[in-house]
């Protein structure tokens, strides 16, 4: 779970959370590797003594304090509707005859790639993302999945709708097509 995902908060904010705090302490405790780092003769307890970006403060009270002003339960309503819309745009793509999923779905990340039996379909997808990403409309990270460029999928801002779903779908197909028409042929 990454509080930086799916609550769109500054990634520096993001946990680590474990049961046994007495392994937080062995990996970040930077104190005799890095001694140079916190020089205080005094014995306070720096929270950078426990995080992994060590010069830095601990930086969970945005976390908490975003917690705070939605609770738990508004929370708990927007991840439902990401998930929901994971769902919706999983069930598009496979159903696609254009367009295949990847890998299966755990979390709300839809790894998936144009296919075409003309060109070579790593080109292709590089070549796809990369006119996303120009348009401006939608922005995808890429991934390599057993030797396969894929376009990946994260629904993870308040504002993405069934809609704009389908709208990222039909300009998906729109730019494969586009490409097959333009790359050299196998």
């Amino acid at each position: 779970w990454d509080a930086h995902k799916m609550m769109g908060i500054p990634l520096i904010c993001s946990s680590f959370l474990v049961k046994d705090e007495s392994i937080l302490a062995k990996v970040c405790n930077h104190t005799k590797s890095a001694h140079y780092l916190f020089q205080s003769e005094e014995k306070t307890n720096d929270l950078g003594h426990y995080s992994l970006q060590c010069g830095r403060r601990n930086d969970a009270l945005k976390l908490f304090l975003a917690w705070r002003q939605k609770g738990d339960e508004g929370w708990s309503r927007l991840i439902d509707t990401y998930m929901k819309l994971a769902d919706y745009v999983e069930s598009k793509i496979s159903l696609h005859a254009r367009l295949e999923l990847v890998s299966p779905r755990e979390w709300t990340n839809i790894c998936f790639r144009y296919i075409s039996e003309i060109i070579d379909q790593n080109a292709l997808n590089k070549e796809l993302r990369k006119r996303l990403m120009q348009n401006g409309n939608f922005m995808v990270s890429k991934a390599m999945i057993d030797g396969m460029y894929i376009i990946r999928l994260v629904i993870s801002n308040p504002e993405i709708t069934t809609s704009s779903l389908d709208n990222f779908i039909e300009e998906v197909v729109r730019l494969g097509e586009e490409i097959e028409k333009e790359l050299p042929h196998k």
